[in-house]
């Protein structure tokens, strides 16, 4: 079980890094001189991060296809070769 958790941080926090590099997420602070109050605000710029993620499975599968050709040429090269070689 803490293994599970650990793992959801973990990923949790590795999301949260790509997204603020990426410019998914962006934070600001305000203070108010009247009282001693910070406020923080957090936006989320979702058409970047969904055009951001498209891209990513775009590339995964043109990945896939050339991984998918690759591996058929070969099976094709060994089925070519002579037996008792």
């Amino acid at each position: 079980m803490r293994n599970l958790i650990v793992t959801l941080v973990l990923l949790a926090a590795v999301v949260i890094g790509v997204g603020i590099y990426r410019g998914w997420f962006t934070f600001s602070t305000s203070h108010d001189s009247g009282t001693d109050q910070r406020s923080i605000h957090m936006n989320i710029d979702e058409s970047k991060a969904k055009s951001d993620v498209e891209k990513v499975k775009e590339k995964a599968s043109e990945a896939g296809s050339k991984a998918y050709e690759k591996v058929g040429e070969a099976g094709n090269k060994v089925k070519e070769q002579p037996e008792g070689k």
